[in-house]
């Protein structure tokens, strides 16, 4: 299950998107401002960090953006807020401390999860899926010998990480993080060829 850091001065909508990360097997940790947030991260370790932009000061999840950035620069950052650009220059700041996702309010759930989806590692199915979908798209040799490197890599990392077949996971199983840098690194070579 992965850990949750929540950010939000609001009580009740504190509440509402607690119970609907739990729903979604998310252990969620609640911060009731930026104050409290920026000692949580001390403590615990999270998958993902959400967190209001204004909250005690109008830019309080700049605060834990960039606590969470440099405790934990490869752990996903989601801001959310109901108007961005209402402090002159925030959208640009907050991209340049790394936030990961700039999420607007009101929540939609099913935008929410989708979002948080594509932020964590993805899992043993959607390795596969894509990769069957992918590798059947190679336009030509051109990108053979770099695409054969980066899936040997991936093969590597797999087998180091679940042992000699990592097909023998279950489907929801989520890759490692050096999986998941090698997986993240020949999608970059699949681009390579979709660009064009």
């Amino acid at each position: 299950m992965k850990k949750v850091l929540f950010a939000d001065d609001r009580e009740e909508f504190r509440h509402l998107v607690t119970e609907l990360l739990n729903s979604w097997n998310y252990e969620v940790v609640v911060a009731s401002d930026e104050d409290m947030a920026t000692v949580l991260l001390e403590t615990i370790a999270p998958g993902i960090v959400i967190t209001d932009l204004n909250m005690k000061a109008e830019d309080g999840g700049l605060k834990v953006l960039v606590k969470s950035k440099a405790l934990y620069p490869d752990v996903p950052v989601v801001v959310s807020s109901g108007d961005f650009d209402e402090i002159e220059g925030m959208r640009a700041k907050l991209e340049e401390h790394g936030a990961d996702l700039l999420f607007p309010k009101p929540y939609k759930p099913d935008e929410l999860k989708a979002a948080l989806d594509s932020l964590g590692p993805p899992t043993m199915r959607y390795v596969l899926a894509w990769f069957l979908k992918t590798a059947g798209e190679i336009p030509s040799t051109e990108y053979c010998d770099e695409w054969m490197a980066a899936t040997r890599n991936l093969n590597g990392c797999l087998r180091t990480a679940f042992g000699d077949n990592p097909l023998d996971q279950s489907s929801e199983t989520e890759l490692d993080p050096a999986s998941h840098k090698a997986f993240l690194a020949l999608k970059e070579v699949a681009k390579k060829w979709e660009g064009k």
